[in-house]
């Protein structure tokens, strides 16, 4: 596995470990505190472009408003890495089994890009759904 791989497999793991905590403020610290963006999975034109610690968190404490949030990446050898400069991107494609809070389950279906910079902070993180959208469990 080349370096780049490892990262983004580390990476992935910690923000996979803090979305499946459902605490916002977990995976809020994985994100740079004042340039991190996120543009969510089910963001919309009027919510915009996130920027900053204060406007993901206010994401993820709506996005992790359920019983259980489960993502799923592909294995990394599916993934597009990359080297950009002192960062290291992935893209790809990745599920999402949330299960909200009466029980009902349902599978998002998304793409996604990371970047991550040189202290492993995420940079930027864009994901949207796939024409699939989602599905029942």
């Amino acid at each position: 596995m080349g370096s780049e791989q490892k990262i983004v497999t580390e990476a992935q793991a910690k923000w996979i470990a803090a979305v499946r905590s459902l605490n916002p403020d977990a995976v809020t610290a994985l994100y740079d505190p004042v340039t991190g963006t996120l543009l969510g999975t089910v963001d919309t034109q009027a919510t915009g472009t996130r920027v900053g610690a204060k406007a993901i968190h206010r994401y993820f404490e709506h996005f992790l408003d359920r019983q259980a949030v489960e993502p799923h990446f592909p294995p990394i050898g599916q993934q597009n890495v990359q080297a950009i400069g002192p960062c290291v991107a992935a893209s790809g494609y990745y599920d999402f089994n949330l299960t909200s809070r009466d029980g009902q389950s349902q599978v998002a279906h998304a793409k996604f890009t990371f970047i991550w910079g040189q202290k492993g902070t995420i940079l930027l993180h864009n994901s949207g759904f796939t024409p699939e959208g989602i599905t029942k469990k």
